[in-house]
């Protein structure tokens, strides 16, 4: 007999719902599907967005498309919204997109009505995601393309995002009352051909608004595009603007004491185009220089930084990717997600980086849009795809990295180690197995066993001490036994199935 269990992930005071999972949700969509964000509505409970087009009888429908997911990815419901007079539209570079406030959730996107206008709009939902009410910002004179909202330091809410006047595009800030209300639109940068801004938040010192993203004098080519920071006074009234590297910032966290961390990636003109991620620290009362940047990696690489989150005190967790073979094969046919730990000073602390195109079942994985920081100690990512695919990705993380699948809970951080508990016999095994727990087990249980793509392919329910599962049915090759007990994953273990 051979017998592989690997230990026991959760601290003995961690939160029952401290696992890692990988989420498939399919969408309404049968054109696209474009993942925008995901939230922690309560401890191991999280809701996420999705843009979804579709094609009806040769008409074309955009809908914001919503799901609760549960501590294991399983999807508990879904919401969609939208008409073909009421579409919910996005700008296709837009990632953190909801703002989380109490007990209520607020989404700033863009309408398309049925005279083909296009309109800033601000929805507030439920934690089920359901629509409790949502406001409509109207400009006959631009479209509005609403990439981020936050709230205001007097509890109204601010967004920002790209307006579009014929060929030029521009930054707005629209200012809002705490019910949606419109009490001023402001445009920035109207003597540039191209900007947009990705982020904003507001001081609460100085009241002072501070934006991130790109701009373009030309507009004509990403050889001419720059990171771009940008400040106004509390009724958005314009202070400075300044652009430093080639290319553009993605978010934007608070630092504390008025300065602002901002990530993006810098573009490299050789032969090809490539790109290396990039941090920023700057003041908001001095923006002409940072008070330190950095550039991570070689040229040689195409990778880059999308998101950033607060992982403790003096650490922060940042998105992005890698792809090694971009000078080869001039696409994004092997990128892999990344995730950096920086500290407070910038410095790379530790990276992972997962491959999850080794996984030939699934084209998965171009890019991590959002990172979030879960209460259990891990991280979610909501993650884009190839253009054309319809089911919206979420990959969750335990605090060492492990996202339950076989190939990263066994080489990120995590040890393997005999341990007295399950054992599966025999293993490997192509007909019948025996899964025996310790004798001191005498509650009931649930057995699932998981495929290298980290699909369920199996499940039985409530059994009480040594059981027998039939994996005839399945296909030879690598699975992970998980045995649950109340919801809560005790036990798990490798099983080699043969032919």
């Amino acid at each position: 007999m051979r017998t592989l269990v690997i230990s026991i992930l959760f601290m003995l005071f961690s939160p029952a719902y401290s696992q890692g999972f990988r989420a498939y949700c399919e969408t309404s969509a049968n054109i696209a599907a474009l993942n925008r964000d995901v939230i922690e509505t309560a401890p191991g409970q999280y809701m996420t967005w999705t843009n979804t087009f579709r094609n009806v009888n040769g008409k074309f429908l955009i809908r914001l498309e919503l799901f609760g997911l549960d501590y294991s990815g399983k999807k508990v419901w879904q919401k969609n919204y939208g008409t073909f007079n009421w579409q919910y539209s996005s700008y296709h570079f837009t990632n953190r997109s909801f703002f989380k406030k109490g007990q209520f959730v607020y989404l700033a996107t863009t309408l398309i009505d049925s005279l083909n206008n296009y309109s800033a709009i601000l929805v507030k939902l439920d934690f089920q995601g359901n629509l409790l009410w949502q406001k409509v910002i109207e400009d006959t004179a631009q479209q509005l393309f609403p990439m981020r909202v936050v709230s205001s330091i007097d509890g109204g809410f601010l967004i920002t995002g790209m307006a579009q006047k014929g060929s030029h595009e521009h930054v707005f800030c629209l200012k809002t009352d705490s019910l949606g209300n419109k009490i001023w639109l402001k445009n920035y940068l109207l003597d540039i051909k191209s900007s947009q801004a990705r982020c904003l938040l507001q001081d609460s010192a100085t009241g002072k608004i501070i934006f991130t993203g790109v701009l373009s004098y030309s507009g004509a080519s990403w050889s001419d595009t720059k990171s771009m920071v940008l400040v106004t006074d509390s009724a958005g009234n314009y202070i400075s603007m300044k652009h430093h590297y080639s290319g553009l910032n993605m978010d934007m966290i608070n630092h504390g004491k008025g300065k602002y961390l901002m990530v993006g990636e810098t573009d490299w003109y050789s032969a090809f185009l490539t790109r290396k991620p990039h941090a920023l620290l700057y003041d908001i009362n001095n923006i002409n220089t940072p008070i330190w940047q950095y550039e991570y990696g070689t040229e040689q690489l195409e990778h880059g930084f999308t998101s950033i989150d607060q992982w403790d005190d003096s650490t922060y967790i940042v998105s992005g990717f890698i792809d090694t073979t971009w000078l080869v094969k001039s696409g994004h046919a092997n990128t892999n997600l990344k995730y950096s730990f920086l500290s407070e000073n910038g410095r790379i602390k530790k990276e992972l980086i997962y491959n999850y195109r080794q996984d030939t079942t699934i084209d998965f994985a171009r890019t991590p849009r959002t990172v979030l920081k879960t209460s259990d100690g891990g991280w979610i990512a909501t993650v884009s795809n190839s253009y054309n695919d319809t089911i919206a990705y979420y990959i969750k993380y335990d605090a060492n990295g492990c996202d339950s699948t076989l190939n990263y809970c066994l080489t990120v951080g995590l040890k393997e180690q005999v341990k007295k508990g399950v054992e599966l016999f025999p293993n490997p095994a192509n007909d019948v197995v025996q899964v025996m727990l310790p004798e001191e087990s005498n509650q009931v249980f649930t057995i699932t066993l998981v495929d290298v793509a980290g699909r369920e392919v199996l499940q039985q329910t409530n059994l009480l001490n040594n059981h027998s599962i039939k994996i005839d049915a399945l296909p030879a090759g690598l699975y992970l036994v998980k045995i649950m007990q109340g919801g809560i994953l005790v036990h798990s273990a490798k099983l080699i199935k043969t032919d």
